[in-house]
């Protein structure tokens, strides 16, 4: 049995049995992911990654922990690859992400990948910048903002206080929402104006949402969940595989 660790790195659960939902029913058979968030001690106002990464230390220490507890590799849940090359340090186990995966897998797929990202405009600087140490930003033909219409922050902070369920339901149906809108929009332009020969959609929130919009535009469609979930379970089982034959011998 190969056993995964999804951390989502924001310090709220309320999507914790949402994805592991997804990704154990995306997994091969014989693999079991469990899901976890950040124990932190800053107040958590929203669901989304602190643009303050000062919940690295956490981070780390999570995929520390995962490691002694046997787990055979990590995905570190968030798009922006949060702390990805010091957590790669700080463990012996494969430590994943959501970008490096997609756009290892894209650049497979396809000469060129357009990127869509529900934003904002400093995200594309950040996915340009990871590209690019990743070596594939050559493989980049444009990086797109989708509009997603979550709700103000402030609605957002009282409902994390009064109703944090009713906060996990309503971005998952943001950015449902957003993949019959301006997702298709976006996407339909990479495809005719940038040559786009396959689509990654850089927001865990999308993960197993992509199936009708690969259907209608008829190119891959790069699952941000499920890229990494494929390239974990690769990384984990040839260590499996090589830990065996090394015990062998």
């Amino acid at each position: 049995m190969i056993k995964i660790l999804y951390i989502n790195p924001s310090g709220t659960g309320v999507f914790d049995r949402h994805f592991q939902g997804l990704l154990n029913a995306a997994a091969s058979s014989g693999t079991h992911v469990d899901t976890t968030h950040l124990s932190l001690r800053e107040k958590v106002t929203n669901p989304f990654l602190s643009s303050l990464p000062f919940y690295q230390g956490e981070l780390f220490r999570t995929i520390k922990r995962a490691e002694e507890d046997g787990y055979d590799a990590v995905i570190i849940g968030c798009c922006s690859d949060p702390g990805l090359r010091a957590a790669k340090r700080t463990a012996s186990i494969p430590v994943v992400a959501p970008l490096e995966a997609g756009l290892l897998l894209a650049s497979v797929l396809a000469e060129r990948v357009s990127v869509i990202t529900p934003g904002p405009l400093s995200e594309v600087a950040w996915i340009e910048d990871s590209a690019r140490s990743y070596g594939l930003e050559h493989k980049i033909a444009s990086i797109l903002i989708a509009e997603v219409a979550y709700p103000p922050p402030d609605d957002i902070e009282k409902m994390m206080i009064e109703n944090p369920e009713q906060v996990a339901h309503i971005i998952l149906e943001s950015h449902e929402q957003s993949i019959r809108g301006d997702v298709l929009q976006k996407a339909r332009k990479a495809i005719e104006c940038d040559g786009a020969g396959v689509l990654y959609l850089a927001c865990t929130f999308w993960t197993g949402m992509l199936a009708s919009l690969e259907q209608k535009l008829g190119i891959p469609m790069i699952d941000p969940g499920f890229a990494a979930l494929g390239i974990a379970e690769v990384l984990a089982n040839r260590e499996s595989k090589l830990t065996g034959e090394h015990n062998r011998l």
